[in-house]
């Protein structure tokens, strides 16, 4: 079996329903955007038909096998560091965005050397910036899911089946409305941000996690599937120049082709001083070269315990219930935050043992859970 029937016919259906509806709220006259590989075929000719079904219009933005690749391998340093005109004018103009990662490898980028990707990565900070901006104030919203492929389900270790089913599952997708499965997690989750909003310092402590930084004014998100499918996560932007101690991210973390292992960073008044792992120095190093990129643009943590292993995709492991994650680069200005790179990268630790975060030193999280009295909750 391929990845072009991995999914039943009713599960595709209710997974374009699940984007098109509660994920972006598609209406009459929206402009909105297809992108992914042909991989997907299946979920972006789904995702059209409701598309069209509600008065929109539809642009695709599909790409082949190697492009991007030979694009690296190709492009001089003046193409490298132009903002595509087109990737502008989709910035500029369009109203929703679905992202449907469907790759056909995961390390089509690992013999392109860093300072390469440094550079086309700090050349879409514009972008960036204006995706963020406009997402901030509703002109635009995205969402960003998943369908599965041999790479992803390889990467999982897991057959192409079984990753199948884990992406149903941790998007309620076998559920009788998965919609609603998503409003409840919503409802949970909005007592928890009504408490951490009214926190002025965090701190996260575990045996391999001494991080603290002010929140003060900052605004906590219910991340509850609305931009990622599936979701499972509050967060914010620390106060930049708030953030200090030490971290290690105990969860793999793909970044540019190449996988980063047991990364640990040391912090000091909100820069990246020091940094270390196990793979991937030099690559690092390039990173945090790039403008903006030595801060965290975001501090969370994973609610989401229908998913319960890493599979080398950011997009799930990072939801996990029992670990947080911080990002570096760009901060999301919906938040309060201001940290601009053309970079956004999470990095994920395990924190469900020995671990606890404190909000003013009150106790609200520990050892994987919340305890917050949501009795209490304004919400």
């Amino acid at each position: 079996m391929n990845s072009f029937s991995v999914l039943p016919s009713t599960i595709i259906d209710a997974y374009a329903t699940l984007l098109v509806d509660y994920c972006c709220n598609i209406q009459k006259n929206d402009r909105v955007l297809l992108r992914s590989t042909y991989l997907a075929e299946p979920l972006l000719l789904a995702c059209q038909k409701h598309i069209l079904l509600r008065g929109a219009h539809c642009e695709w933005d599909i790409a082949i096998h190697g492009e991007r690749q030979q694009w690296y391998n190709y492009a001089t340093d003046n193409v490298l560091q132009t903002v595509s005109p087109i990737d502008d004018y989709i910035s500029r103009t369009i109203t929703k965005l679905i992202t449907i990662r469907a790759p056909f490898e995961l390390f089509e980028l690992a013999a392109v050397p860093d300072d390469r990707i440094a550079m086309a990565q700090a050349s879409r900070k514009s972008i960036k910036s204006l995706t963020m901006k406009r997402g901030q104030s509703g002109d635009l919203h995205w969402v960003i899911c998943n369908y599965p492929t041999v790479a992803l389900a390889q990467a999982a270790a897991m057959s192409l089946n079984e990753y199948a089913h884990f992406v149903a599952q941790a998007c309620f997708l076998t559920d009788a409305d998965p919609a609603q499965q998503w409003r409840e997690l919503s409802r949970r989750q909005a007592a928890y941000v009504d408490r951490f909003n009214r926190g002025k310092t965090i701190r996260f402590e575990a045996p391999h996690v001494a991080i603290s930084c002010g929140i003060a004014g900052r605004r906590w998100i219910n991340s509850d599937g609305k931009r990622n499918m599936p979701s499972g996560e509050i967060f914010t932007s620390p106060i930049e120049n708030s953030v200090n101690g030490t971290i290690t991210f105990t969860h793999p973390s793909l970044l540019f082709g190449e996988v980063i292992q047991n990364l640990t960073l040391t912090m000091q008044d909100g820069v990246v001083t020091q940094w270390q792992s196990d793979t991937g120095q030099a690559l690092l190093e390039r990173l945090f070269a790039i403008d903006g990129a030595n801060r965290l643009g975001e501090i969370a943590v994973g609610t989401n315990h229908a998913i319960q292993r890493a599979t080398l995709n950011t997009l799930f492991d990072e939801k996990i219930g029992g670990t947080i994650h911080m990002a570096v680069g760009a901060s999301y200005p919906e938040t309060g935050g201001t940290n601009q790179s053309g970079i956004h990268h999470d990095f994920i630790t395990q924190f469900n043992t020995k671990s606890a975060i404190y909000l003013d030193d009150d106790l609200v999280y520990k050892d994987g859970q919340f305890c917050i009295n949501t009795e209490d909750s304004n919400v």
